[in-house]
Formats: C-alpha cells, sequence, structure tokens
C-alpha cells in the first residue's frame, strides 16, 4: 500500500487576454502533484468556456500570500 502524505500546491491562473487580474489559489494535495496540474491545465483549457480560459502554471507559498494583502 502507498503511504500518501499531503503537499500544498498553489496555482497561478492567468488570463490570456489580459482582462482580469490573474488569481492564485491554494490546493492541498496527496498524491499526484503532476497529474493534478494536468487536470488543472485540461480543466482551464479544454473544457473552459472560451471566455474562462486560463494559463496554469504552479505559484509559491510567497505568491500565494503576497496575492491576499489588501490592495
Amino acid at each position: 500500500m502507498d503511504h500518501m502524505s499531503p503537499r500544498d500546491v498553489y496555482i497561478k491562473l492567468t488570463d490570456p487576454t489580459g482582462r482580469h487580474d490573474h488569481v492564485i489559489n491554494h490546493h492541498r494535495v496527496w498524491c499526484g502533484v503532476e497529474e493534478f496540474i494536468c487536470s488543472q491545465r485540461r480543466k482551464y483549457t479544454i473544457t473552459a468556456n472560451p471566455d474562462e480560459i486560463r494559463l496554469v502554471s504552479e505559484a509559491t507559498k510567497a505568491e500565494y500570500k503576497a496575492a491576499r494583502q489588501p490592495r
């Protein structure tokens, strides 16, 4: 049996048209980080409506915290 260990993953969603600000989300992933990122890329490109398409990249905890600060 595989031992599952959680990992915090931060995902940056960027609007390729530039109309919307980027968003950084936090996820707790128990296994398969690369698979999770690939599934997010599919979700925001292949299965998304044209106005909901986003570029998906991995972000850092520091970027996540900075994005949460009031402007």
